[in-house]
């Protein structure tokens, strides 16, 4: 598993859009923080070209654990998430 893309509703995962932010009640998975946060939007994309190439089983990892806090934070609520390997 060298390289993946993520593709959820028929759409390409194509990262968090940086220039903007939204409001989330999200505490971090801590205890000790407060859950009233900022967080930047997620992107997607009909185009595989633009589609986020993610590298490795670490960050393979931490981004289906992020898209599920978002599915958690009511962001996204996808009916399917499909991963594809590439060649």
């Amino acid at each position: 598993m060298d390289k993946i893309r993520i593709v959820v509703d028929g759409k390409y995962y194509a990262g968090q859009d940086l220039d903007r932010e939204i409001p989330a009640d999200y505490g971090g998975r801590g205890w000790h923080v407060s859950n009233n946060h900022s967080i930047n939007p997620l992107v997607f994309t009909d185009d595989p070209d633009k589609a986020k190439v993610i590298s490795g089983k670490t960050n393979t990892k931490s981004t289906i654990t992020m898209l599920m806090d978002r599915i958690k934070l009511g962001e996204i609520a996808p009916k399917e998430i499909r991963i594809l390997f590439d060649d």
